[in-house]
């Protein structure tokens, strides 16, 4: 943390984004591979080996290509690959994933009552009802949100999440207005929200992590061709999932010489 701080200009913000939100970014690339590449819309169902190629089942379809690069979560990796690449499949399996719920509140900001001072808060364990963590929009990103009103983003993970699986939305809008009201005295009716699941979504770095991810990427050297990228590995952000795309490209370019 400390280091992050010396090196971040002085001045600048501990959050940075694109003004526009992430989509920018997805964006961007999509512009970039326009007419370069051949988008299919369909779900992968099975990963096979055949010869020097490696073949992806999607549908009634077989796609065919010497490198394939998995960008999957770890446990969506290891189903694809059970039949393939077993021992990799085998420690991808291992790699436990968490829940999340995100509800966003957007309220009048006159009838909050609460100043925004700061970016959000944090729940410690021990005192949690339903949100972890909750980002006060208006002070991290303020372009994004109209001066006359306020937004609310709430974090709901792991075994709470997974309980709240099967509640409605209004359910769990309640209980996040619940903890607001506790946390922040929050009282007013939120003007409109929006709200997203994300089952299985989030990779946890658990003890022995490490020597997994090594025990993977030694394996990998059997199966020429094959990649892993994504946040399953050894880091969670994007920045790292640029670096890890670009790792990627790197070995898939040296291949080609």
């Amino acid at each position: 943390m400390q280091q992050e701080l010396r090196e971040r200009p002085k001045g600048g913000s501990l959050f940075l984004s694109f003004r526009g939100g992430m989509q920018t970014l997805t964006n961007a690339l999509a512009t970039a591979i326009a007419g370069r590449v051949n988008i299919v819309h369909g779900e992968a169902t099975a990963v096979t080996r055949n010869g020097d190629s490696w073949q992806v089942r999607i549908g009634n379809e077989s796609l065919s290509a010497r490198d394939l690069v998995l960008c999957c979560p770890a446990h969506v990796n290891a189903k694809l690959l059970e039949s393939s690449a077993q021992p990799i499949a085998d420690e991808l399996a291992g790699i436990p994933y968490s829940s999340a719920i995100l509800v966003m509140a957007v309220y009048d900001r006159a009838s909050l009552g609460h100043p925004l001072d700061g970016f959000g808060f944090l729940v410690p364990r021990g005192e949690r009802k339903t949100l972890a963590a909750a980002t006060w929009v208006n002070t991290k990103w303020p372009v994004r949100t109209p001066p006359n009103l306020a937004a609310i983003r709430g974090f709901i993970v792991g075994r709470r999440a997974v309980e709240l699986a099967s509640a409605t939305e209004e359910e769990i809008l309640t209980l996040v207005r619940e903890d607001l009201r506790s946390f922040m005295g929050v009282t007013a009716q939120p003007l409109f929200h929006t709200f997203y699941r994300w089952p299985s979504s989030m990779p946890q770095y658990v003890v022995g992590h490490g020597a997994r991810v090594k025990n993977i990427f030694q394996h990998l050297a059997n199966y020429p061709g094959l990649f892993l990228a994504g946040n399953s590995y050894d880091g969670v952000g994007i920045p790292d999932c640029l670096r890890h795309a670009r790792h990627t490209a790197q070995h898939i370019c040296a291949r080609s010489i």
